[in-house]
């Protein structure tokens, strides 16, 4: 299905947001997304000294995420609404809260 001006950070944007809502802390977001979160010193110290992944927060969050979407996708859960009307060329899983 052909989505004028769609590109692949339409769907970063949604997960990232998606996940803030249902409570995913933002530095594990970041990570998820593959960013750096954190002033210079922060990020200094987890560039050099702090060796982690963050696997089992970036694993309950995608946990997360899928449990949302198969709510959404069964109709059970909080009902989806459009973000906005005029958003009706996005996909639908964009448009979903």
């Amino acid at each position: 299905m052909p989505v004028p001006h769609f590109t692949s950070h339409d769907l970063r944007r949604t997960v990232a947001t998606r996940l803030v809502e249902i409570g995913v802390p933002y530095e594990t977001v970041a990570a998820v997304l593959g960013h750096e979160v954190g002033g210079t010193h922060v990020r200094i110290l987890m560039r050099h000294y702090v060796r982690t992944e963050l696997l089992e927060q970036k694993y309950a969050a995608l946990g997360a995420w899928d449990a949302r979407l198969r709510e959404i996708l069964a109709g059970s859960g909080p009902q989806p609404k459009l973000i906005s009307s005029a958003m009706n060329s996005v996909p639908e899983l964009m448009r979903l809260t």
